[in-house]
C-alpha cells in the first residue's frame, strides 16, 4: 500500500513557539529520520500556509498551517544516479559528472522533481549540511542546462576548505564550448563585470548598471568547424551565466542557446545531428586536496549529444 497524499496537516501548537522547521518536523512527524525529514522538504512535498519550502532551517511560527506530502502513489524511478556518474571518491571529497537538465539543488523558484544532490546522496551516502539540508555538500554549481564536473564535499571541514579555495580562486575550472561563429584570435579574453540585467530576472549582462561584480575568461580555440568553433574556457571567477555573458560580449553564441543569442548567428548544417540542448560542458577541474594537499586533476569528456555533433562536423 502506497503512503496517503497527506499524512500530516495541522497548526503548529503554541508549545512549539518560533522554531526552525527541521526541528518542528522532527516533533510532529513521527516515524520519520532526520534525513528523510529533509529529502521532503528538498523536494518541496512541505507547505507553510500554502506555500512550499526548500530549507530547512527556515523560522516556523505558532498558527502557521503545516503540510507535508509522503507520496503521490507513483513508482519511483529505478536509476536514482539520474545519469550523475562518479569520476573520483576518497573519505573527504567526491568528483562527479553531471548530466545536462539536472538541477544542482532545489530553489525557491524551482522545487519538485529529483536534483544533482539527491544524486549525490544516492551515490555518496550522507553528506554534510552546512549551508541547509536542500544543498548538502553542494560546494559550487553548475547552470541546469551545463554538464559537467561538480566537486562535492563528504564532511563538514571538508566543505569549508574547498570554500575557501573557490574563494581565493585556486580552483582552475575549464569547460568546453561549441559556439556559433569564428572568433578572430585563437586566444582572448573578458573582463567584464557581470550582474543581472535590470526588469529579467533569467539574465545576466556585462557592465551592468549597478557595476555588477567582477568576472574574468580566457578563451582559447581548439577547432574551427567551418561556421562553428570549438572553444576552451578557463574562469578566473564563477559568476552565473559568466561564459555565455563574456562569449555573447564577442559576438558569439553557445549553439543551443536559449537566452544570449546572437543576431545571424550560424547554425548548425543541415544533416549534423541536433544537439538539444546548450552545448557547454564542464570538461576540467583542478586544485590541491584539503586533506592530502595533493595536486588533483580531473577531466570528463563531452555527453554523446556534444560529441555526435563534433565527430559529424569534423568527418
Amino acid at each position: 500500500m502506497s503512503d496517503p497524499v497527506y499524512d500530516v496537516d495541522l497548526e503548529i501548537p503554541a508549545d512549539l513557539g518560533v522554531n526552525r522547521l527541521d526541528r518542528v518536523l522532527e516533533k510532529l512527524v513521527p516515524g520519520r529520520t532526520k534525513s528523510q525529514l529533509q529529502k521532503l522538504v528538498r523536494k518541496g512535498n512541505v507547505k507553510l500556509d500554502k506555500q512550499r519550502v526548500v530549507r530547512s532551517n527556515v523560522k516556523v511560527r505558532v498558527g502557521q498551517r503545516l503540510r507535508v506530502q509522503f507520496g503521490d502513489g507513483q513508482a519511483k524511478p529505478k536509476d536514482l544516479s539520474h545519469g550523475v556518474r562518479v569520476i573520483h571518491s576518497d573519505e573527504h571529497l567526491a568528483v562527479l559528472d553531471k548530466p545536462c537538465g539536472l538541477l544542482v539543488h532545489a530553489t525557491e523558484r524551482l522545487v519538485g522533481g529529483e536534483t544533482f544532490a539527491d544524486a549525490a546522496e544516492h551515490l555518496l551516502g550522507p553528506l554534510p549540511t552546512t549551508y541547509g539540508a536542500e544543498r548538502p555538500g553542494i560546494v559550487h554549481r553548475l547552470d541546469r542546462h551545463t554538464s559537467g564536473l561538480l566537486v562535492v564535499a563528504r564532511d563538514e571541514e571538508t566543505f569549508h576548505a574547498l570554500k575557501e579555495l573557490f574563494k581565493r580562486g585556486q580552483v582552475e575550472k575549464r569547460y568546453l564550448a561549441l559556439v556559433s561563429g569564428s572568433p578572430p584570435p585563437d586566444e582572448f579574453s573578458c573582463n567584464l563585470p557581470i550582474g543581472p540585467q535590470p526588469k529579467q530576472p533569467d539574465r545576466q549582462m556585462a557592465e551592468p548598471p549597478t557595476g555588477g561584480k567582477r568576472a574574468s575568461t580566457h578563451f582559447r580555440v581548439l577547432e574551427r568547424l567551418g561556421d562553428l568553433s570549438l572553444i576552451e574556457c578557463a574562469i578566473d571567477t564563477g559568476r552565473r551565466h559568466q561564459i555565455r555573458v563574456h562569449l555573447f560580449e564577442h559576438g558569439l553564441q553557445v549553439v543551443g542557446e536559449g537566452l544570449y543569442r546572437v543576431k545571424d548567428a550560424p547554425k548548425l548544417p543541415e544533416g549534423c545531428p541536433r544537439i538539444g540542448r546548450q552545448a557547454l560542458h564542464a570538461a576540467g577541474l583542478a586544485f590541491q586536496h584539503p586533506a592530502t594537499g595533493e595536486d588533483c586533476s580531473f577531466r570528463s569528456e563531452p555527453r554523446a549529444e556534444i560529441s555526435a555533433a563534433l565527430d559529424w562536423l569534423r568527418g
